[in-house]
């Protein structure tokens, strides 16, 4: 449960950030053409790094109930 509240949280906060610098952009507040600040500083698309995480964090809940195989095969698409 942890980690997907942690990709939630990944998710939002780089959702956020996004929606600043879009801002910050239509009101010619900076002339970057790329966010290079905050979680983009390190990886160059946190937002997806949030849903990846998200649908393993789902997996890993399955893997103490003894999820059917499908869970497993089921998850891999989904984060590709």
């Amino acid at each position: 449960a942890a980690v997907c509240f942690g990709a939630v949280l990944l998710e939002a906060a780089s959702d956020l950030q996004m929606d600043a610098f879009v801002a910050a952009r239509r009101e010619h507040r900076t002339d970057a053409t790329v966010i290079d600040r905050g979680l983009w500083m390190w990886s160059r698309h946190p937002n997806y790094l949030g849903e990846l995480t998200w649908w393993w964090g789902l997996y890993l809940l399955g893997v103490p109930a003894a999820a059917p195989g499908w869970v497993v095969v089921g998850s891999a698409p989904m984060a590709t």
